[in-house]
């Protein structure tokens, strides 16, 4: 008797742990994916042609510096040569912390530049 109760109490805790944490976590984790994917499928079929662009714009610069750090990484085993200096890079971690930085960059970029041509045409600029 004692296995099979040793083995009940373990499934039944794992499948608390599972149910009320795992589960929920990933719902979670749904519904912002869906919100983000949401909002971006509304940035690139905007009505204001200035949103288009720049939505679009930013994702196609972000499609290069991914195809020029992880997908010729993961192609070629390095980034692209067209990098400069950094073209030696063979590290995994190196070119995920140079993906990520790379793309927070051109985010702020893109977002500024978006900024800036709307506050131009006559739009007010949103108060938190």
């Amino acid at each position: 008797m004692k296995p099979t109760v040793i083995t009940l109490v373990y499934g039944l805790g794992f499948g608390m742990v599972l149910v009320l944490l795992v589960v929920p976590a990933l719902m979670a984790i749904q519904t912002d994916l869906s919100r983000q994917r949401t909002a971006m499928l509304r940035g690139l079929w905007a009505p204001d042609f200035r949103i288009r662009r720049a939505v679009r714009l930013c994702a196609g610069l972000l499609l290069l510096w991914f195809a020029a750090t992880l997908g010729a990484y993961a192609s070629f085993g390095g980034v692209l040569p067209i990098l400069g200096g950094v073209g030696d890079i063979t590290d995994t971690g190196t070119v995920l912390v140079l993906f990520w930085s790379g793309s927070a960059v051109i985010f702020a970029l893109c977002f500024s530049i978006a900024a800036l041509l709307l506050n131009r045409h006559g739009q007010p600029a949103r108060q938190p």
